[in-house]
């Protein structure tokens, strides 16, 4: 169970440990291993509350501001590609239309054209209105002819028109068709763009509480904490890698198995020794075995005589880690063990210690 100074929450009396309700992990033999590390684990913490601001990494609430930018850019990515897709689709779609179009105008331009060559015959041919009176055997015959002729020169002209309506269609089509699509297209790369930099800008948070860490870890070997079981400098797909087997190997055949991965990249992202949260979660809940309910595997309290719950282990490992690197900082000491566990803050310190040194 957890004591929250300095945050205006309750202190409440810890049982973690023999006489925990949730705890199976026992202690009663630590006490001396816990004396022995005393001494250099205390000097070095006398401002470790004020590590992760001091440190100046990346805080909890620009991580998680920066993850909802790259989730929205990421959504608008989707909906961009989305977009191309369907005008994709509509594209295609359109020019099976066109192309049975573009036989119909085929067709009508040889009827258009066949239109123009009788018209052309017919005026080469004297067919004007002397020509039409003189031939004529009567009124009737003269005004037959004349509705004749004028329908096909109707006609023709109609199938000229017809031609030209077509062909204008046809190239509206296309042309809107072709905007349509390079708009997507545009969005699309846009939407990619904001994505990669929401991306970077991620990473480089990441990162920056990476060498916060380094910096921190580098300050507590001087004093003479040996923290050279985590390395720091190989970047974080390595960091992420080596870790998530090593958390799992510790984790199996616990109801926490398989979190490794969660660990740490929340490790990498706040910059906490990776070991620290697992094995607190070891001597809180034997991994998760013994819980108030949750997904609160480490006795962690909500301030008001309960325990905080959560929507996973994977919500609750990330909530924790951003926890300890906030309130506590890089990795354990005997000071934080007083900290996280008042009453019996020695053997605590010593059986999380000792997981810790496993993993």
């Amino acid at each position: 169970m957890l004591a929250f100074p300095n945050v205006g929450w309750a202190v409440e009396t810890s049982t973690s440990t023999s006489s925990s309700s949730w705890s199976a992990a026992s202690a009663s033999n630590t006490s001396s291993s816990a004396s022995s590390q005393a001494t250099t684990s205390t000097s070095t913490s006398s401002d470790a509350s004020g590590w992760y601001e001091n440190a100046a990494p990346v805080s909890e609430e620009e991580l998680s501001e920066l993850q909802k930018r790259v989730e929205d850019s990421a959504k608008a990515y989707d909906e961009a590609v989305q977009a191309v897709e369907d005008i994709s689709e509509q594209v295609e779609a359109n020019e099976k239309l066109l192309e049975e179009t573009a036989d119909k105008l085929q067709a009508q331009k040889g009827r258009s054209a066949q239109a123009m060559e009788t018209m052309y015959k017919m005026r080469r041919g004297g067919y004007g209105i002397a020509g039409m009176i003189l031939n004529s055997m009567s009124m009737e015959e003269f005004l037959t002819t004349w509705q004749y002729l004028d329908s096909i020169e109707q006609h023709n002209y109609s199938e000229i028109e017809r031609y030209a309506d077509l062909k204008r269609s046809y190239e509206e089509t296309r042309s809107i068709l072709e905007q349509q699509k390079a708009a997507a297209e545009q969005r699309e790369k846009e939407a990619a763009d904001a994505l990669a930099q929401a991306q970077a800008a991620r990473e480089e948070a990441q990162n920056r509480a990476a060498r916060a860490a380094q910096e921190e870890q580098a300050r507590l070997a001087a004093a003479g904490v040996d923290t050279s079981a985590v390395d720091w400098t190989v970047g974080k797909d390595a960091f992420v890698a080596t870790w998530t087997q090593r958390i799992d190997v510790y984790l199996a055949g616990s109801p926490m198995a398989g979190t490794g991965k969660a660990f740490a990249e929340a490790a990498w992202r706040y910059g906490v020794d990776p070991r620290w949260s697992p094995a607190i979660s070891n001597t809180e809940s034997t991994k998760g075995r013994f819980i108030p309910g949750g997904y609160n595997a480490w006795g962690w309290t909500n301030g008001q005589g309960g325990y905080r719950t959560f929507a996973s282990w994977e919500d609750g490992i990330n909530q924790h880690v951003a926890y300890l690197a906030r309130s506590y900082g890089y990795t354990i000491t005997l000071e934080h063990a007083q900290k996280y566990c008042p009453p019996t803050y020695q053997a605590w310190y010593a059986t999380t210690l000792s997981q810790m040194q496993t993993i």
